[in-house]
């Protein structure tokens, strides 16, 4: 019985430590465009990534994306995604875990090892008194003692590895702004700044002047604030969340 106390104490110690990869490994995608939260003390929201369009429907419920993190590890407890969410000022999560594989690794497991030392003998002494008289002693002794150590043994174990993949979101007033967010494609390193470039619509927020006037997902700009956007040199200025747009000109893909 002690054996087996002491077993499930060191493997508690050495096991129950639970790291919060979510906070690990948070990238943090605001930059020194740090917005308001509108979110209050409200508990964090978690919801079920499961297409790109989850993720465009929160944009247009007016939420901004500030973070992600994405790992792999043995199962990380949606708790911990909330203490990050919490601590970065994040209103809700979109969250993913899936199964990716089974590792095997070795572990070390500390068992006690008991020993008992036993000792025994003769005593024989012979002593002469200051009278003349002569004494002879005969005796035995014994005893033990005990030695009490933890020997490490390796053990071979078995665990399930997730993929575990978080956004995070702030809730923002979005009652001034026009109500377009772009997609602008990436830059190629021997692309020239007056390249010709096709931007797109990428959500619409809801209840916006944009959503008003009939813009949707997927449409092409070709015009904002009477601007003709034909480059990306077109495009530089409305990149910028201090300037103020108040008309977009669009035409459906073909």
């Amino acid at each position: 019985m002690r054996r087996a106390i002491l077993i499930v104490t060191v493997a508690f110690l050495f096991g129950g430590c639970l790291t919060n990869h979510y906070d690990k490994f948070y990238v943090d995608t605001q930059g020194d465009k740090v917005m308001e939260s509108i979110h209050g003390d409200a508990p964090v929201e978690i919801r079920t990534v499961t297409t790109e369009d989850d993720v465009l429907d929160l944009m247009e419920e007016g939420y901004v994306s500030i973070g992600y993190s994405s790992f792999v590890a043995p199962y990380t407890p949606l708790s911990l995604v909330v203490d990050t969410a919490e601590e970065k000022g994040a209103a809700l999560v979109l969250a993913d875990i899936r199964y990716k594989e089974t590792e095997q690794y070795t572990s070390v497991m500390f068992l006690p090892s008991i020993s008992t030392t036993y000792t025994h003998g003769h005593v024989n002494a012979d002593a002469w008194s200051s009278g003349g008289g002569y004494t002879h002693v005969n005796g035995t002794y014994s005893g033990s003692s005990t030695t009490h150590t933890l020997n490490a043994v390796p053990v071979q174990r078995s665990r399930d590895l997730y993929s575990h993949d978080a956004m995070f979101f702030k809730k923002i007033d979005t009652t001034k702004l026009y109500g377009v967010n772009w997609f602008v494609p990436k830059r190629l390193p021997t692309e020239a700044s007056d390249a010709p470039i096709q931007v797109r619509v990428l959500s619409v927020l809801r209840g916006s002047q944009a959503e008003k006037d009939g813009i949707k997902r997927g449409q092409i700009v070709k015009a904002i604030n009477g601007v003709l956007i034909n480059t990306r040199k077109d495009m530089v200025p409305f990149l910028d969340s201090s300037v103020v747009i108040t008309k977009v000109e669009v035409e459906n893909a073909k």
